[in-house]
């Protein structure tokens, strides 16, 4: 039966299902993701909830144990917490977009019952331990964050400031990326992609003792970075390390090549092989040019599936430079 608000009269017409067991309360509404009606979910013995593994804004309405909302939210954004209500026994979740504003209040008291079987949740862990990797990297890449920034502080160069800017913007798109409607089973992809960010982070400073290279090292580094900066901006929440689909784009810069991003990090690891050639940075750098292409064949071997992206083929023919690759 719908919610019944019995302070106005008022019924949601919506098909509740209650998490019972613990893998139900960790999914919530995840579970529900493929159904399309009017939706909700009571989670039972529970006083605070969190959305971090939402991609969608949900509203909640936090009852007493005789059904009276004690908090209503009619939108928490994704990634938040509301860890605690006092006296709060169950709380009753539905998407955001539900139209449910209005007819809910503080102070209103509830009749809830859950009238559907709850769905298998199995399609929904791949959604779960996408956002738990999104935080783990996000994580991760805060060290980065705080090591570039020192750097910065230091050196004062465009090339530090570069720097905390690429590391600060992965963190946030880690957090915001879109989740992949379909991603590379093959694990030789995962290897490409991990292979080649791990070594990209073991390149160590050896600089040659010529003032000239240095100087067009660092400006090439600094170009590098830039235009890094330029190719994630136009990439946005399509973000990703391993080869997948999560939206395709076809503005800003990827008018003009397939893989400006993969040519902006190339461009910067040639500034700085130029500067540091040591044979250990040399060998790394060749693995990672290696990976690098071995990624955008990958990424574009997955992309052709979708029809949109065999378009956008016929539309931009270099990979990563204009009328020349």
């Amino acid at each position: 039966m719908p919610v019944v608000n019995r302070s106005t009269g008022a019924r949601l017409p919506h098909t509740v299902y209650c998490a019972e067991n613990w893998s139900q309360r960790i999914l919530g509404l995840l579970s529900l993701q493929r159904i399309f009606s009017p939706k909700a979910i009571l989670i039972q013995r529970c006083n605070g909830i969190h959305t971090f593994t939402m991609d969608q804004p949900i509203g909640a309405a936090f009852l007493r144990q005789d059904g009276r909302v004690l908090r209503l939210e009619p939108s928490i954004p994704p990634r938040r917490m509301i860890p605690y209500v006092a006296g709060c026994r169950s709380v009753l979740e539905w998407p955001a977009d539900s139209a449910v504003n209005g007819l809910l209040r503080v102070g209103d008291q509830l009749e809830v019952k859950a009238d559907a079987p709850f769905p298998q949740t199995v399609s929904a862990w791949p959604r779960f331990f996408h956002s738990i990797t999104n935080f783990c990297l996000a994580f991760l890449w805060l060290g980065f964050v705080i090591t570039t920034f020192s750097k910065w502080l230091d050196q004062q160069s465009f090339k530090a400031l570069g720097l905390f800017l690429y590391n600060t913007l992965l963190v946030y798109l880690f957090l915001a990326r879109r989740p992949s409607t379909v991603i590379s089973h093959r694990w030789y992809d995962w290897l490409a992609a991990a292979g080649t960010v791990l070594i990209s982070i073991a390149l160590r400073p050896s600089p040659l003792m010529n003032p000239l290279l240095q100087t067009v090292s660092l400006i090439g580094q600094t170009a590098g970075i830039a235009a890094i900066l330029i190719a994630l901006a136009s990439l946005g929440k399509s973000f990703g390390i391993v080869p997948a689909n999560r939206q395709i784009k076809s503005n800003g810069v990827y008018r003009w090549v397939r893989h400006p991003l993969y040519a902006a990090e190339l461009l910067f690891l040639a500034a700085f092989l130029l500067g540091n050639p040591s044979l250990s940075n040399l060998i790394k750098g060749a693995l990672i040019t290696f990976g690098q292409v071995v990624r955008a064949l990958a990424e574009e071997n997955l992309l052709k599936q979708d029809p949109a992206y065999r378009s956008y083929l016929e539309k931009v023919r270099y990979r990563f430079i204009p009328h020349v690759l």
